[in-house]
């Protein structure tokens, strides 16, 4: 950073443009659950277990049956992530007001932190081998929603999804996450809007309900910078594409609860201040300790490029 660029005329002096992400989705579909190991196992009770019944009727006198419940166990594995940034003394005594240059630094130190926590989430979850046989699908060609010959019900996929995820894990889905790029295409589709023309007056700015067919709706925005750094023409994308992600994701952040992901973290984000003298520098560093692991497969329901 060339120090004159630092100072700026009288007239700026109120105004800091800066650009920053937005559309996190990560703490909803990646609930946090904290945890004073980096490194530890969890128990995992079986399914099937969970949903037998057996005959406990009685005779008189006679002594209740016993059952019992097979139990294993997964891990964890805790990683630091964090980045830091360098500001110059020189700036920071060349800086204006306005700038607020350390805040504003360590502001979008945060930022590129949290796009990579996103990123993290999104590889893991729109990564079909992380479903279940049967949870998830890839639209192409005339099944997409904004294909002219597509002659389907989006309502009614959606409706079949939720019931596969209800009949694999035995609770009702209770989240979409429906991207910012496919909205448009469900909202002025017919098969949509004959479903809800009479019956919706809870309708958001974005023109989805809150709550699409029991599942509270979940709009990522978060973009990433694709192109390499130093391209001439930068290349923005979606980190979360084109993809609709139908999921049970439990409430609570119990070590050993039913969701379709979670955040294992030993560290909450830290940032911390720092000089060198030698560089005539200070850093800001910023770091957290976690895992993000798929807790159960049967949870949720991915549909890949659901439009092209």
């Amino acid at each position: 950073m060339n120090v004159k660029d630092l100072h700026i005329d009288a007239a700026l002096t109120n105004l800091s443009v800066s650009y920053a992400p937005s559309g996190f989705i990560a703490d909803i579909l990646a609930p946090i659950t904290t945890v004073s190991k980096e490194s530890d196992k969890y128990y995992v009770w079986d399914r099937a277990d969970s949903f037998r019944s057996y005959d406990d009727k009685l005779a008189p006198g006679a002594v209740a049956k016993t059952i019992d419940f097979n139990l294993s166990t997964d891990s964890y594995f805790a990683e630091e992530f964090g980045l830091r940034v360098r500001i110059l003394w020189r700036e920071l005594d060349n800086a204006d007001v306005a700038l607020r240059l350390e805040q504003s630094k360590t502001k979008k130190l945060k930022d590129s932190l949290l796009l990579g926590r996103e990123k993290r989430v999104a590889t893991l979850t729109l990564n079909t081998a992380s479903y279940a046989a049967g949870l998830s699908t890839t639209y192409s060609g005339a099944s997409q929603w904004n294909n002219v010959s597509y002659a389907g019900d989006i309502v009614k996929e959606i409706d079949a999804a939720k019931e596969a995820v209800r009949a694999a894990c035995g609770s009702m889905p209770n989240t979409i996450v429906i991207p910012a790029t496919v909205i448009p295409t469900i909202t002025n589709h017919s098969s949509f809007r004959d479903h809800y023309k009479y019956t919706v007056n809870d309708i958001s700015g974005n023109g989805l309900p809150t709550v699409l067919r029991g599942l509270k709706v979940v709009v990522p925005g978060a973009q990433n910078t694709t192109s390499n750094e130093g391209a001439a023409t930068a290349s923005v994308g979606d980190i979360w594409g084109k993809n609709i992600i139908i999921a049970y994701i439990d409430p609570t952040d119990a070590l050993d609860s039913f969701t379709l992901a979670k955040t294992f973290r030993a560290q909450e984000w830290m940032t911390r201040k720092y000089y060198i003298e030698a560089e005539r520098s200070q850093y800001v560093e910023t770091n957290t300790i976690e895992d993000v692991k798929i807790v159960s497969n049967v949870a949720g329901y991915l549909i890949k490029s659901v439009i092209a």
